[in-house]
C-alpha cells in the first residue's frame, strides 16, 4: 500500500491535475488486505482503508504484483 500512499502524496502536491475533474471514488478490493478506497474530491486525494463511500470504479485483485 506504500505505492498508493506515494501516489496520493504526488496528486496532492500537484492538485492542478485533479482540481478540475469530477469527484470520484476508486475502490480496490484486495484479497489479502481488504478494501482500500482512493477518494478524489474538491481537488484533493485521500486514501481510506475502509469502504465508506459508494465506489465509481472497483478493482478486485487477488495477488500483489511485484
Amino acid at each position: 500500500m506504500g505505492e498508493l500512499r506515494e501516489l496520493i502524496e504526488k496528486m496532492n502536491n500537484h492538485p492542478e491535475y485533479i482540481s478540475k475533474k469530477k469527484d470520484r471514488v476508486f475502490q480496490f478490493d484486495l484479497k489479502d488486505e481488504g478494501t482500500i478506497q482512493v477518494v478524489l474530491r474538491d481537488g484533493k486525494a485521500n486514501l481510506y482503508e475502509s469502504q465508506d463511500e459508494e465506489a465509481d470504479v472497483t478493482l478486485q485483485l487477488s495477488e500483489k504484483i511485484s
